[in-house]
């Protein structure tokens, strides 16, 4: 592993993803080669890089922060739905396919994982304007 500072790396996370939480700090200083193996994951699951074969990607980056919204939904993951909804309108997703993925798991999910996402909606388009 490159001799990174912990600062550095959240910068790159930052960077990457849109998003650094705090507790990634700590993680940074106490364990850097457990966050560089975790970034190197989420660079191939959330943005496709260093995927085996990134030409046979079948499932867009917006598919894949609804999924991760849906999940993060039903677990009640305030703060990781919110992040993976704006993740997703910046990668392409519209506001009408976040409400249908949102709308797709109130059966599986139940109706507090619709409300999560639906209110987390709401606030993210009220602060954007388009409430």
């Amino acid at each position: 592993m490159a001799d990174k500072s912990s600062e550095k790396m959240m910068e790159e996370m930052a960077k990457a993803r849109g998003y650094a939480y705090p507790e990634w700090e700590l993680s940074t200083k106490l364990d850097p080669e457990f966050i560089e193996a975790y970034n190197k994951l989420a660079a191939i699951v959330f943005l496709h890089e260093g995927a085996v074969a990134p030409s046979k990607v079948h499932l867009a980056a917006k598919y894949r922060e609804m999924v991760a919204i849906g999940v993060l939904c039903f677990r009640g993951r305030e703060r990781g739905v919110e992040t993976h909804m704006r993740r997703a309108l910046r990668v392409g997703a519209t506001k009408e396919e976040i409400f249908e993925a949102m709308q797709a798991i109130v059966l599986p999910g139940g109706a507090p994982a619709y409300s999560l996402g639906v209110q987390t909606l709401m606030r993210i388009l009220k602060e954007q304007g388009q409430a």
